[in-house]
């Protein structure tokens, strides 16, 4: 009997909309909760991000920017998927911090001006965009004009991403 090869071994991440407000990422050993700030759960109990800087938990790469006065934006990366979250986007990302970001596989946010999103999900380009359900959700799917798929989880890999257009989910709460 052979044993499996781990490097062929495909790591998905399940991602859910919790509350109004809150998403959760599920991997194979950790949980990261996102709503206002980011909370990754694994072994431990948990460690709260919500200042700038750059961080590695439970095997989880957390780069917190600062947009703006108050503003934060999220790169985490984990099972080879990179997720930019979003919490409220007021005010345009510059072409530095949007470079500096690279790849983005997954957008998602809660509250945003539907025109400055689009704009921003121009830039970054990801495989897939996940407004929150609330007002930003609706305004933002109408003025993307690319319509969306309404699901109860995506789940996610490194291997799974679309590669051609961005696809706008809508999860089911």
């Amino acid at each position: 009997m052979s044993m499996p090869d781990f490097c062929d071994t495909i790591f998905t991440m399940e991602i859910t909309q919790k509350e109004k407000d809150t998403f959760r990422l599920k991997a194979k050993n950790v949980v990261v909760e996102l709503a206002r700030k980011v909370t990754i759960r694994g072994k431990s109990d948990g460690f709260v991000i919500d200042e700038p800087g750059e961080y590695e938990i439970e095997g989880v790469s957390v780069f917190a920017y600062r947009l703006g006065e108050s503003g934060r934006a999220y790169l985490l990366q984990c099972e080879g998927v990179r997720v930019l979250f979003i919490p409220e986007y007021e005010q345009e990302m510059s072409e530095a911090c949007v470079d500096e970001l690279g790849v983005v596989d997954v957008l998602i946010f809660i509250r945003s001006e539907a025109k400055l999103m689009v704009k921003l999900v121009e830039a970054v380009e990801p495989s897939y965009v996940l407004p929150a359900a609330n007002d930003s959700q609706d305004s933002f799917v109408k003025t993307y004009e690319r319509g969306s798929r309404a699901m109860a989880s995506l789940v996610v890999s490194a291997t799974s991403l679309p590669s051609e257009l961005t696809e706008v989910i809508v999860l089911n709460r």
